[in-house]
């Protein structure tokens, strides 16, 4: 096989929901065929999303990733794992402190809000919508508990508010006013993330660069949401899914289809054709 030199050793980060996955959360056969081209032709292949680590991995096994090597960046860049060994590159954490203030702060505020322990979603509000949405995203079931403390130990790579789209926007001026050592942002109208200061997707993709001998020139992303910004920002060529709102299509390099219509394939295939770099 003539190897395609443009593809070889290049790093191809994926955004999952609304990007990798279809709307029914399902990877399509086109977009398998194609990063098992990506593969085959020498790049990297990095699965970046605001998921924890359990609610990516069975996709990485559905792309054989367990089998050809790539990284899991979960928690939007929190924590950042070799899948062929295990071993986790990067993990940053909320102190158990600043965990517990923040819950307190979001308890009062009335938005519901959960934290992740030992692959289980935790809330200490009703089970909604909303967290029944994210049982589906991540594939891992939800359980309403009295505390969030008695699971905390060392601390949490992320907190997840999740309430109606209203309540989100109301909510995430207010964290921001009230916290100015954490990040927040939304990853969906209905999901508000929040994370350790400086935790974004683009930072952990840079310590991949880095641990590969490669920089940003050799980034090419593809996304859908706001967290996906600074991502596509950092990367040679960002590719944007054509679901995605106006704001983010301002940083794309190219507009792919939606993530119902083949955009990965189609967008794969332009980058192996030498159109799209």
């Amino acid at each position: 096989m003539i190897m395609n030199e443009f593809v070889k050793n290049k790093v191809f980060a994926f955004d999952l929901d609304g990007t990798l996955v279809n709307s029914d959360k399902i990877i399509l056969d086109s977009t398998k065929r194609a990063i098992k081209e990506l593969i085959d032709n020498g790049a990297h292949i990095v699965l970046a999303s605001g998921r924890i680590y359990e609610g990516i991995y069975h996709l990485a096994e559905e792309l054989e990733l367990d089998k050809y090597g790539g990284y899991i960046c979960s928690y939007n860049g929190g924590l950042v794992t070799n899948i062929l060994s295990g071993e986790n590159v990067f993990d940053r954490k909320l102190s158990k402190e600043k965990t517990l203030e923040i819950h307190k702060y979001l308890k009062e505020n009335g938005l519901t809000h959960i934290m992740y322990y030992d692959g289980i979603i935790l809330t200490t509000d009703e089970i909604n919508e909303y967290i029944r949405n994210e049982e589906k995203c991540n594939n891992i079931p939800s359980k309403k508990v009295d505390s969030f403390e008695p699971y905390i130990q060392y601390g949490v790579n992320k907190l997840l508010g999740t309430d109606d789209p209203k309540k989100i926007k109301e909510m995430e001026e207010k964290v921001k006013k009230h916290f100015d050592d954490i990040e927040v942002y939304t990853s969906a109208p209905y999901f508000l993330e929040l994370l350790p200061k400086g935790i974004y997707k683009s930072e952990s993709l840079k310590m991949i660069l880095k641990s590969l001998n490669l920089d940003t020139r050799d980034l090419i992303s593809f996304g859908d949401g706001n967290n996906d910004i600074a991502m596509l920002d950092a990367s040679n060529i960002a590719i944007v899914m054509d679901n995605a709102s106006e704001n983010v299509k301002k940083h794309a390099s190219y507009i792919t289809h939606s993530c119902d219509e083949d955009g990965i394939s189609y967008a794969i295939k332009k980058i192996m054709s030498g159109e799209w770099n």
